[in-house]
């Protein structure tokens, strides 16, 4: 069957890219090195900055120039259409306001009513000219009530309704033309209760309940259904809803990926363990896929034993598509370990951070550089106060250019709970880094070979990892070996490799 059009079917493009996107980017250039296929992403987030943010990934080869990508928010509010309208500028009109320059940044500036003392403006604009606005908080009696944001263009953006507690209730999204096209309400936590369509009139056309529904909503007018699509499902949970009628029966193809393990727990029971949310509707059959592909055969074989009706998954495995210059093993630090991940609950960086402690107990010369950022970074932060290790582990915040994490690199480290490959241990072992990691399902028994290009030990057990690199890093030719092997173990991880198992699957 031969399809139009291939979408990749996202969440974000956020300013740090999670594994999941850096995964889709790198199909992206898969299929457009090996089929000449530029697909489109689609995403589903509220992100105020997508279209810089895809301009980036663009311009540092992240992403190939010729692939389009539509965001619902944006598409909606005209972003797409008339790019002429980009240059509009909100007008605020100041007669009826004393202004007032606030503090040293004249960028900044109180708005006070004329007619009530009570009520303010907060006005912001991009720089110190003024010919952009950022955002304007309103404000009565001291609380923020509302407040107005704007695109970089200086173009409203979206208006937010506070109450008294200063959290958001409402959200309206605005149109270039200035009109409402949709009005989002939430609920305790910021969750998502509502989102009303409106039309260019006013009226209300549609009332949905989340995102997964809008998406169901903008795809129906998106997508051009007489024509064969592909669609490959990176965000299940987003896409389900939207995507639940279109496969191979009705002259479409939906291929859903599986980034993660289908299971809550690694510890749990391959056929009675609590099912992933993620994943867990498409299992059970709730909503049907023509393809689900698992990133490691580990994992295939671990479903097809719980669910042996399932004769539609796919074992593809991440790709490397370009070999990075192989580096001297003078200009490798023999101390230097280092880790890319999330800080999130679970990559366990914190077990990293005490493995540290007792490799400094044998090595007390070693550093470990830790690149990325999230919610646990302060936790982290904490223990490394509490083991007194400062001067050897590094928060070095995200670093989008890998290459130079791993350029002068002896080792890589690997803490997770579970993963559904590790792109981190591709990379690293890419770039001639052995890496350590707990052996966890699924992914890094797919990768390393232990003692050969990497160690791998139980899970949790941060002292026999740390036993482990204490051993090798008292052996400078041992290391220098693991990490000739380290190139050498990534041969069928090639992208050539890999393209030969998408092309079966999206033309069969």
């Amino acid at each position: 069957m031969e399809f139009k059009n291939f979408y990749f079917c996202n969440l974000d493009f956020g300013k740090q890219l999670t594994g999941v996107e850096r995964a889709a980017l790198k199909r992206a250039r898969l299929f457009k090195n090996y089929f000449g296929i530029s697909p489109t992403f689609l995403t589903t987030r509220f992100n105020e900055s997508i279209h810089e943010n895809v301009q980036r990934l663009k311009d540092n080869g992240w992403m190939p120039k010729s692939c389009e990508v539509y965001n619902i928010y944006e598409y909606l509010r005209g972003a797409y259409v008339d790019k002429r309208r980009l240059k509009n500028q909100y007008a605020l009109d100041a007669s009826i306001y004393n202004i007032i320059d606030i503090d040293a940044n004249p960028a900044h500036q109180k708005w006070t009513s004329k007619v009530n003392e009570s009520y303010y403006k907060y006005v912001v604009w991009v720089d110190k000219n003024k010919d952009k606005l950022l955002f304007i908080n309103n404000l009565y009696n001291a609380k923020i009530i509302k407040r107005e944001k704007f695109d970089k263009n200086g173009n409203l953006l979206a208006i937010q309704e506070l109450n008294e507690a200063g959290k958001v209730e409402s959200e309206d999204l605005i149109h270039l033309d200035g009109h409402i096209v949709l009005r989002r309400y939430f609920g305790e936590q910021n969750k998502l209760t509502k989102i009303v369509i409106f039309s260019p009139l006013g009226m209300v056309e549609e009332v949905l309940q989340n995102e997964e529904q809008l998406a169901d909503y903008w795809l129906r007018q998106f997508v051009d259904f007489n024509d064969p699509a592909c669609f490959v499902i990176d965000r299940n949970p987003a896409w389900n809803t939207a995507l639940k009628n279109y496969h191979v029966e009705n002259g479409h193809k939906t291929i859903s990926i599986f980034h993660s393990s289908h299971l809550v727990e690694m510890e749990d029971n391959i056929m009675t363990g609590r099912l992933n949310s993620n994943f867990k509707a498409i299992l059970e059959g709730k909503y049907k896929v023509d393809h689900v592909v698992t990133l490691t055969e580990h994992q295939k074989e671990d479903i097809l034993k719980r669910f042996t009706q399932k004769n539609n998954i796919v074992s593809i495995p991440h790709s490397i598509d370009e070999l990075p210059e192989k580096i001297p093993s003078e200009r490798r630090n023999p101390n230097k370990l280092v880790a890319l991940c999330r800080l999130a609950p679970e990559k366990q960086v914190v077990d990293m951070v005490v493995m540290m402690g007792e490799l400094l107990k044998t090595h007390p010369e070693t550093e470990l550089c830790i690149y990325g950022d999230g919610s646990e970074k302060n936790k982290i932060i904490e223990k490394i106060k509490e083991l007194d290790i400062g001067s050897n582990v590094h928060l070095m915040g995200y670093n989008e250019n890998i290459a130079d994490a791993y350029a002068d690199a002896a080792f890589s480290l690997l803490t997770s709970k579970c993963e559904g490959f590790s792109l981190a241990i591709l990379e690293s072992l890419s770039f001639g880094v052995p890496a350590a990691s707990y052996n966890i399902p699924y992914g890094p028994s797919t990768m390393i070979q232990h003692g050969q290009n990497g160690v791998l030990v139980n899970h949790a057990d941060y002292k026999a990892m740390a036993h482990e690199l204490s051993q090798i890093l008292s052996q400078p030719d041992r290391l220098k070996q693991m990490s000739e092997n380290a190139y050498a173990s990534i041969e069928r991880f090639k992208e050539e490799n890999v393209a030969e198992i998408w092309r079966e699957l999206i033309v069969s």
